[in-house]
């Protein structure tokens, strides 16, 4: 498991408030549940491996492993370990978070760790690529340089876009979390389009700044016939593509797309 020091050393714990408040299995639980869960994201916000408690030894006190953190969880939250206990069954019985072994796990912060730990790793990488070349070049090839250092840059952003799954990518582009119905568009398109098709369509959509994937399954629908090179070397992009447009403008119609 990756420890994630940059985001468990910020002062703020980062909620993407829009998907917090549609989350359709949070709004499932009862209000307690919800206070639980929230002051729980804040151990989790500060846990050696973020966005997971881990039960050691000391911690296991019963045959049950959810009261175990419950009993865990009283130590640091101001309710009963019985209110902890049934909200913990709650958020388990609608996947807000799971028990794996003995780690406590909430999805979402463990995949944001993993994602800032590449973005550092890639970071890292092209400010090396570029130091190690500032030492060979006289400042009369300072422009050839520049140039050659800033292809290296894409180079390694289209390494890194290709290293994290799909998931990852559509949730980077469009600056959300990804809802359970997402998951299940996103599995159907890959089964009908090339992965990389899809990644295209999801730039195009933010591009044209809406995170809605009924506008990316417009745009897939118009590419269907289309070949990548074809897609890439068009000269009529999406926002001058009347097929594609029509098809949004319906979807705005029905109000299925803001």
């Amino acid at each position: 498991m990756v420890i994630n020091v940059a985001l468990r050393d910020q002062p703020y714990l980062p909620l993407y408030v829009q998907d917090f408040m549609t989350d359709e299995n949070l709004a499932e639980c009862s209000a307690a549940a919800n206070g639980v869960f929230i002051r729980t994201m804040c151990l989790m916000h500060k846990s050696e491996n973020y966005g997971i408690i881990l039960l050691k030894q000391k911690d296991k006190q019963c045959d049950d492993q959810t009261m175990n953190f419950a009993i865990k969880l009283n130590m640091h939250l101001p309710y009963e370990r019985g209110i902890i206990y049934d909200a913990l069954n709650e958020l388990i019985e609608q996947k807000v978070l799971r028990i794996d072994g003995d780690q406590l796990i909430q999805k979402r912060m463990v995949k944001d760790s993993i994602l800032s730990q590449k973005r550092s790793v890639s970071g890292k990488k092209g400010a090396q690529k570029k130091s190690s070349k500032g030492n060979d070049f006289a400042l009369a090839n300072e422009k050839a340089k520049y140039k050659q250092n800033t292809e290296n840059e894409i180079e390694d952003e289209n390494e890194y876009e290709i290293d994290i799954n799909i998931y990852s990518f559509i949730e980077k582009y469009l600056c959300r979390t990804l809802s359970p119905i997402d998951y299940e568009v996103i599995d159907l398109w890959k089964k009908d389009y090339d992965e990389e098709k899809i990644r295209l369509a999801i730039k195009e959509t933010a591009l044209n700044r809406t995170t809605n994937l009924k506008y990316t399954q417009a745009i897939l629908e118009n590419w269907k016939n289309k070949t990548i090179d074809e897609i890439k070397n068009s000269k009529n992009r999406l926002s001058k593509n009347s097929s594609t447009l029509a098809t949004v403008e319906r979807l705005k119609e029905a109000g299925e797309l803001k």
